[in-house]
Formats: C-alpha cells, structure tokens, sequence
C-alpha cells in the first residue's frame, strides 16, 4: 500500500508545487513588460490615472475607465464636474456630456481611427531591471516617445500582475513635463453609458 501511495503523493506535490510557482510571472523579467501592455491593447479593459506637473503652470490629471469600446474620462482636479464618457461604434466615436440642465447628451459623432493607448514608450528593449530600485529603468541612449513627447527619464514598478506605476519626465532636460500614470482593474473594469 505504501509503495502505492508514495508515487501518487510525490506526483501530487510536484503538480501542486508547479502550480502555485507558476501563477505570479516574473515581474522583474523585462519581457513582461511587452506581454503586459500587450494584453492592456488587446483586452481593452483597464483604468489608467495619468497625472502631470508642468513647473510654472501646474498638475492636472485625468482618469480613464476602458471597457472595450467604452470609456469613462474625468479629468482636472475636479472629477465628479469633469466627467465624460465615450462610446466607439466601428469608426465612430461618440461622446456623453452634461449639458447646462445636468442632462446627458449624446453627440452626433466623429470619426474614430484605433490608436495605441501608449505609444511606443512601454517596450522592453527601452529598459532595464534595476535591483536597487526594484523597478525597470529606462536605458541609457534609449529613445521613445508618449503622446508626442520625447521620454527624458522613466521608470516601471509591477505592483502585480495586474498593476504598474510608472514615473517620468517628457520633454528635455531642461524643458519637461512630470508624468505619473497608474494602471491597474486590468480584466476587471466595468464601464456603464449615462442614460441619455
């Protein structure tokens, strides 16, 4: 009987070890970098807050809920005031505000092109695992850009599987834009359309 019951157990074991080892990737690994942001394009299913500071002018920041093809957007420090959502329909897109009685309305549309979500700036080839910090850093002579602007410094912190910070500088040296974005609920975000 117990030559029976070792096989079975060291069996058991070894799927349960593989198991439990093989749920959380390697988070310090700089290809997951691509698989992560892959699957945020993919899915389409995350929030993302992206705060900036702009020396001389100040910090604005803006929060989007995406659901697939729906988005909730609140943006300046205000967000229950400045609240829109945004409906993608083939190649349209249209647009949910209040109107000046506290209504909702629908836009009649524009037309809509996919883009990416984050640029080029978030590929691996662009950064490196630093030990000290705990968090990738963007590599010497490595060149990207975010919504149009030239990344300085940056660098990501894999909170988990399924949610990273992310801190940097756009512009140039001299001239920038503080940049801090947050992701995270990727597979679990629900956006809901306002009744119109």
């Amino acid at each position: 009987m117990k030559k029976i019951l070792l096989p079975i157990l060291i069996v058991v074991l070894t799927f349960g070890c593989v198991s439990l080892c093989g749920c959380e990737p390697d988070l310090t690994d700089p290809a997951y970098i691509d698989r992560f942001f892959a699957k945020l394009e993919s899915g389409k299913n995350f929030t993302v807050d992206v705060h900036t500071y702009i020396p001389d002018v100040g910090y604005t920041g803006r929060a989007t809920l995406v659901d697939g093809n729906l988005r909730q957007t609140k943006t300046g420090w205000e967000f229950n005031k400045n609240l829109d959502w945004t409906e993608i329909v083939g190649d349209t897109i249209y647009t949910y505000t209040r109107n000046d009685n506290g209504d909702w309305v629908k836009d009649d549309g524009k037309p809509y092109e996919e883009t990416s979500f984050f640029g080029d700036a978030f590929k691996s080839e662009n950064f490196v695992y630093d030990k000290e910090i705990e968090c990738f850093k963007l590599k010497e002579g490595a060149t990207a850009t975010y919504e149009g602007e030239n990344v300085v410094e940056m660098t990501l912190r894999f909170l988990h599987a399924t949610a990273v910070e992310i801190a940097g500088k756009l512009g140039t040296a001299e001239d920038y834009i503080e940049l801090n974005i947050f992701i995270a609920n990727v597979g679990n975000t629900t956006v809901e359309l306002p009744t119109v």
